[in-house]
């Protein structure tokens, strides 16, 4: 019965937090898909391990919600429990670090095929920092030199 619970408390934490109009994720395999092309714009992936301090997961949480989320909110936005067995081949094939995630949780931002990782306290900071160069929704886009009238 626990797991159960646990299991549709990770659900609604997964379909509370998804952009409104995106699809819910179900399994790894879609999140592969969606951030290798099938779905345009920014994913913002946040990966943390369910066993791991809840008060550190909450404070990185809330920290990227706040700086990233409220400012962007049309970037894809998906939380993926790493002790979820629906979601080992994605963290086989993104290679996350689960020990890491016992402490403090890591975040994916992804783009167009180009992202970067960040880590515990100080994700989010790092991130804002870094969205211009990795966003494809952030980037100006590139004009011919040729082009000026």
């Amino acid at each position: 019965m626990k797991a159960v619970l646990i299991a549709w408390l990770a659900l609604l934490l997964v379909l509370s937090n998804a952009k409104r109009g995106d699809p819910t994720l179900h399994r790894g395999s879609q999140l592969i898909e969606w951030v290798e092309g099938a779905m345009k714009g920014t994913f913002i992936i946040f990966f943390y391990d369910q066993d791991a301090s809840a008060k550190k997961t909450s404070e990185v949480r809330q920290e990227v919600k706040s700086r990233i989320l409220d400012k962007y909110p049309d970037f894809h936005y998906y939380e993926v429990d790493v002790t979820d067995q629906d979601f080992d081949q994605l963290v086989t094939l993104f290679e996350i670090d689960t020990e890491s995630l016992k402490h403090q949780p890591t975040v994916l931002v992804a783009s167009d095929g180009r992202g970067f990782w960040a880590h515990g306290q100080g994700a989010a900071a790092e991130i804002a920092f870094k969205l211009p160069k990795y966003s494809s929704d952030l980037r100006l886009p590139d004009f011919p030199a040729d082009s000026r009238n």
